[in-house]
């Protein structure tokens, strides 16, 4: 995975992530915009023909975006922790369903 971050104004990052799509954007931009240090992102599909994603950051005044992107890493990894457990539960009782349908 590349990753470009670039500068584009008073506290405006651009970060473009290449072979990711709405997906993996749309996940990171819940995370990022979680932050009281954000004044607003968005995400935009950079061209139908390049597989890559843009991510538009908005920062308040004094934010860093190396801290700011690091915390969206985390909360996006916590929350796609939560919906694998949420998962697995699911699953196992799915399993745990056709167990006692098969016994009885």
């Amino acid at each position: 995975m590349k990753v470009e971050i670039t500068p584009r104004g008073n506290n405006c990052f651009r970060i473009k992530i290449f072979e990711e799509d709405f997906t993996l954007g749309n996940i990171l931009q819940r995370a990022i915009e979680k932050s009281e240090k954000v004044e607003g992102v968005g995400v935009v599909e950079t061209h139908p023909l390049e597989k890559a994603i843009t991510l538009q950051v908005y920062l308040k005044e004094g934010a860093n975006i190396e801290e700011i992107l690091r915390e969206g890493a985390k909360r996006a990894r916590l929350e796609l922790e939560k919906i694998k457990k949420a998962i697995q539960k699911s699953l196992g009782e799915i399993n745990e369903d056709r167990i006692l349908s098969q016994v009885r």
